[in-house]
C-alpha cells in the first residue's frame, strides 16, 4: 500500500518572485510607447501620441513597484518637443510679449555700443579693451580695426543695415556685444555717461542747421519733409525727443538682467521684466493689436528646444539623470532667435552625458520662411504661411 503524499503548501507566486532583471524587462514592455512621450506646452505634461494619457497605473499597485520603475518610464521612451503654440490668446500674447523685450534688450545694448563712436563717450573704449576683446573673440577683431569715419556706421551695434554678426552665429555676436558691455562698464562712470549724453547733448551731434558742423557726423538718406526751409527746427526737436527716448531706453537694459532667449517666462516673469523697463509703454504701443486684428492672428510660437529646457527645469536632477534620447522638432519659426536656443541644453548634457538630443529643423517651416513682421504706421503686414490669411483684406497685406 502506498503512502498518500500530503500536499505541500506553497506560497502565492507573485512578480517579486522574479528575478530582477525579467521584471525591468516586464516593466519596459508595459511603459514603451512605439510613438515616445510628447510634451504638451499648455498643461506642462507628458503625453502618449494622439494626446492619449500615459499609462502609469502598474506603479501605483505598491510601493516596491513604484520604486523600481521610478525613472523607468523615461528611460524607455524617447521624449519629443514641438514648437509650440499655445491654444489661449493670453499665452500667446506672452509670446509676442517676450520677443518684443528680447529685441528691446538687443537694441539697447547696440544702442549702448553705437555711443562710443561720439567725441564725449570715446576715450571709455581704450586700446586694452581692444585688445582683451580681440583675444577672446578673434572672429570680431577686423571690426575694433574699422578706421573713425567708418564706425560711424555702427558696425559695433550690427545696426543700420550693416549684417547683424557678420557670417558668425547671432548668439556669438551678441556675447561679444555683452562682453563689450562689461568692459566698459568696469569704469562706474560709463553707464551714467551713455545715458546723460542721449538725453542732453545727442541731437547736437546730428546734421541740420543747428548742428555744430565741427562735431556732427555725416549721415546718409533721402531728404525729409523737415528739411525744408522753414522747418529746419523740426528735424532738431525729432532728433532731441530721440534722444530722451534712447536715454531711457539704454537706461533700461544697462540696469535689467537680460532674459535668456530660451526662455519661456511666467506671468510673474513677464511682469518683472515689464517693471524694468522704463518706457515699456511707449515702447510698445507701436506693436499692441485688438484680438482679431493682424498681429494678433500671427501664429507666435515658442521653440521645440525652449519648451524642452522648460520641462528638463520642471524634473528633479535624479529624473535628468535618467533621460536617454530627446527629439527637438523644429517645424515652426518662433521667438527671441530660436536658432541660439540649444545653448541652453548645453548644461543638461554636461550633466547627463548619455543623453541624446536630436534636434530636427524644417526646411520648408523655418529655414525657407521668414519672421513676420508688421509696420503699425503703413499697416503693412509682411509675413509667410506663419498667419491665418482668412477674413483679411487685401490690403491687409504686401
Amino acid at each position: 500500500m502506498k503512502a498518500s503524499r500530503m500536499p505541500f503548501p506553497r506560497e502565492p507566486l507573485t512578480l517579486f518572485h522574479l528575478p530582477r532583471e525579467l521584471r525591468n524587462t516586464i516593466y519596459h514592455h508595459y511603459l514603451f510607447e512605439p510613438e515616445g512621450y510628447h510634451y504638451h506646452l499648455e498643461s506642462g505634461k507628458l503625453r502618449a501620441k494622439d494626446n492619449r494619457s500615459i499609462d502609469l497605473n502598474l506603479m501605483y499597485t505598491c510601493s516596491a513597484i513604484a520604486a523600481e520603475m521610478q525613472h523607468l518610464p523615461f528611460q524607455s521612451n524617447i521624449l519629443h518637443f514641438s514648437t509650440s503654440e499655445h491654444p489661449s490668446e493670453s499665452e500667446r500674447a506672452t509670446a509676442i510679449r517676450f520677443d518684443k523685450i528680447f529685441k528691446y534688450v538687443l537694441q539697447g545694448k547696440g544702442m549702448a555700443l553705437d555711443a562710443i563712436k561720439y567725441p564725449p563717450l570715446a576715450h571709455y573704449r581704450t586700446p586694452a579693451i581692444d585688445t582683451e576683446l580681440t583675444l577672446r573673440y578673434p572672429q570680431f577683431a577686423p571690426l575694433l580695426r574699422l578706421p573713425n569715419n567708418v564706425r560711424r556706421y555702427s558696425y559695433l551695434s550690427g545696426s543700420n543695415g550693416c549684417p547683424s554678426s557678420y557670417g558668425e552665429p547671432h548668439s556669438l555676436f551678441s556675447a561679444f556685444q555683452d562682453y563689450m558691455i562689461r568692459l566698459l562698464s568696469n569704469d562706474p562712470d560709463f553707464r551714467g555717461d551713455v545715458v546723460k549724453f542721449f538725453g542732453t547733448e545727442f541731437a547736437s551731434y546730428q546734421p541740420g542747421p543747428f548742428a555744430d558742423p565741427a562735431t556732427a557726423l555725416p549721415m546718409h538718406g533721402v531728404a525729409r519733409e523737415d528739411d525744408r526751409p522753414g522747418h529746419e527746427g523740426e528735424r532738431f526737436k525729432s532728433y532731441q525727443q530721440n534722444g530722451l527716448e534712447y536715454a531711457s531706453h539704454i537706461r533700461s537694459v544697462l540696469s535689467m538682467p537680460h532674459p535668456e532667449p530660451w526662455m519661456i517666462p511666467s506671468d510673474d516673469e513677464m511682469s518683472q521684466m515689464n517693471a524694468s523697463i522704463d518706457d515699456f509703454g511707449a515702447y510698445t504701443h507701436n506693436w499692441k493689436d485688438h484680438p482679431g486684428g493682424v498681429v494678433d492672428r500671427i501664429r507666435w510660437r515658442f521653440s521645440a528646444t525652449a519648451a524642452a529646457i522648460r520641462f528638463l527645469k520642471s524634473i528633479s536632477q535624479a529624473t535628468r539623470l535618467g533621460l536617454k534620447k530627446i527629439v527637438l522638432h523644429e517645424n515652426r519659426i518662433s521667438v527671441a532667435r530660436s536658432e541660439s536656443h540649444a545653448l541652453g541644453l548645453i548644461p543638461f548634457c554636461l550633466d547627463n552625458p548619455q543623453l541624446h538630443i536630436e534636434r530636427r529643423i524644417s526646411v520648408w517651416g523655418v529655414l525657407m520662411s521668414d519672421q513676420p513682421s508688421w509696420s503699425p504706421q503703413t499697416g503693412i503686414l509682411r509675413a509667410n504661411a506663419l498667419v491665418d490669411f482668412s477674413g483679411m483684406e487685401e490690403n491687409d497685406m504686401q
